[in-house]
């Protein structure tokens, strides 16, 4: 990740980023994950700032959910 990926982050974190490039970086962030960890930083940080206290699941939580839904159901006799 290069130092414009991070002022492109930033600058559309501050809503500074025309509607063409901020779709080219969100479309960078699902396909990079070093670009999608710092934009979740900076969702964090800001959620942090507004004292939104953001809840922070564990790593693998999606994928345990997604596990136990596909789990066959068991019977209760």
């Amino acid at each position: 990740m290069n130092d414009q990926i991070h002022e492109q982050l930033s600058a559309l974190m501050d809503g500074e980023l025309a509607g063409d490039q901020a779709r080219f970086v969100l479309a960078r962030a699902e396909r990079d994950p070093d670009v999608a960890y710092r934009w979740a930083r900076y969702q964090f940080a800001a959620q942090v700032l507004r004292r939104e206290h953001p809840v922070l699941m564990r790593d693998g939580f999606a994928e345990s959910v997604m596990g136990a839904i596909a789990a066959p159901a068991l019977t209760v006799r």
